[in-house]
């Protein structure tokens, strides 16, 4: 065997060492991942912050947000229409019986639906509006 093997031995049992080495001192990753913030709540960004969190599927975070929102706050921001809910129909929690959606007047929280998506989401969704509503039923635009 010539010297040159022997530099090539010695090189490649460095480097299977120093594979197994790295390998073993890796460990898996197990811990479930960061949970995502919730914007604060803020009148004027309310909406845009619900739909961007529907819109990524983060129902956790918005039903958690809804929860850190104070409706009648954002009644008075809003000024008027209602909060609706998709259920089997558009529904108006906390309004007037009589009270009909009107989607030029009203909003619908994204994400609600007759086949609920996130029944944490949906339950939320409908104990805001109907908070909201009963808040909204005073103003005078409606």
């Amino acid at each position: 065997m010539s010297h040159q093997d022997d530099d090539m031995n010695w090189a490649t049992f460095i480097l299977v060492v120093a594979a197994v080495l790295l390998a073993g001192c890796s460990e898996p990753n197990n811990s479930p991942p960061a949970a995502q913030s919730i914007p604060p709540y803020a009148p004027s960004t309310f909406r845009i912050d619900v739909t961007r969190l529907i819109g990524d599927h983060r129902y956790q975070e918005a039903a958690a947000y809804l929860h850190s929102a104070d409706a009648e706050r954002q009644a008075v921001h809003d000024r008027s229409g209602f909060i609706a809910v998709a259920e089997d129909a558009i529904v108006l929690p906390g309004a007037p019986a009589d009270a009909q959606f009107d989607a030029k007047r009203d909003w619908e929280l994204p994400g609600t639906s007759d086949a609920v998506i996130d029944v944490a989401w949906q339950a939320a969704a409908t104990k805001f509006a109907e908070a909201y509503n009963a808040i909204a039923i005073e103003r005078p635009n409606n």
